[in-house]
């Protein structure tokens, strides 16, 4: 396999799923309102995430002509099924949500959970370890200080929704490769036996529609064709799947989806906030989703310490690359792959 990336893009999936949901409800007015209070909320200050707006490096004097119509949030995608209680869960998955009024944009940035990064306190580690050590606060901190960003919030979802948000829509339509059947049975099984429900197998290749078991089993496909690449693109095509379903199913559907959301979700971000940057996204015409992975080919490398594999990636490099997607709109080529 030329890639050892364990980005869970499932979490991905329930992280953009739960943007979509929450961009496109505010016309329903005091119900979601009603449901957006029952979110877990907390409270971070700058110096708890990294940020000193009189530096003359931060990103907000670099790009002043485009900050302002720019929000950045942080998207966290967790697997707490394992965790002993008290405890803290990786990120299995980090994005950046931008919502870029200047470009009319919903740009998700996803930073692979590899990575061998800077974690105040704790030195270069991976990426994925900042949520454990100091839960979303320093998993903030460490994607602003290395990546010089000024992102001030957060929403992190577990991952166990997903199979019930495919459900709750009625499931989605894949295009199905005989050589992913078996792996699809393999993982649909153990998610099912997990929710004590009866697993359904695939039986057939071409154009299905997938319950949530096998969709999420699907998405989770690694050692098929080439490894990390098709697996990038089945998982995008969950996505984009699950982004249409919720858009054709309309307002008469959100209260179900967002019913079985909010149980998984945790935010820094209030009522009030969500429901302005909803506004802001019906009223000034956002409803394009793009995505971009940091860091690119030709940016990173394999990194072995101490036995452990590591992404070693060119952090000044990518910090521009990232900046350039969220600010200018712009995906910088890949290199040639390192490994």
């Amino acid at each position: 396999m030329r890639r050892r990336r364990k980005t869970s893009l499932i979490k991905k999936i329930l992280l953009s799923s739960l943007v979509i949901i929450l961009v496109s409800t505010l016309s329903a007015g005091a119900y979601f309102t009603y449901q957006l209070s029952r979110l877990k909320q907390s409270h971070l200050s700058l110096d708890d995430i990294g940020i000193d707006l009189n530096s003359k490096d931060n990103v907000e004097n670099k790009y002043k002509d485009y900050s302002s119509d720019i929000t950045n949030i942080a998207l966290f995608g967790v697997d707490s099924r394992h965790v002993k209680e008290g405890d803290v869960s990786h990120s299995d998955s980090m994005m950046i949500l931008s919502i870029d009024k200047k470009h009319k944009k919903i740009k998700l940035s996803s930073v692979l959970r590899d990575s061998n990064v800077k974690i105040e306190g704790h030195g270069e580690t991976k990426l994925t370890h900042a949520y454990a050590y100091g839960g979303p606060k320093l998993a903030i901190k460490t994607l602003n200080q290395n990546f010089n960003l000024n992102i001030q919030d957060y929403i992190t979802v577990d991952f166990s929704g997903l199979t019930e948000i495919i459900n709750e829509l009625g499931g989605i339509e894949v295009n199905i490769k005989e050589n992913e059947i078996p792996q699809i049975n393999k993982y649909g099984k153990e998610i099912a036996q997990i929710m004590k429900e009866e697993y359904i197998p695939v039986e057939n290749e071409g154009l299905q529609v997938l319950n949530g078991h096998q969709a999420t089993a699907y998405a989770r496909i690694r050692k098929v064709g080439n490894g990390d690449f098709d697996r990038a693109e089945r998982q995008k095509t969950v996505l984009i799947e699950i982004a249409n379903k919720i858009q054709l199913q309309g307002v008469t559907k959100y209260p179900s989806l967002i019913s079985k959301l909010i149980p998984y979700a945790e935010t820094s971000l209030s009522t009030k906030e969500i429901l302005g940057m909803a506004t802001d996204c019906i009223t000034k015409g956002i409803t394009a989703i793009d995505w971009y992975r940091f860091p690119l080919d030709g940016y990173c490398d394999k990194l072995i310490k101490n036995n452990t594999w590591y992404l070693w990636i060119d952090i000044p490099a990518t910090t521009e690359h990232i900046h350039k997607f969220i600010y200018e709109d712009v995906k910088t080529t890949p290199g040639e792959p390192k490994f």
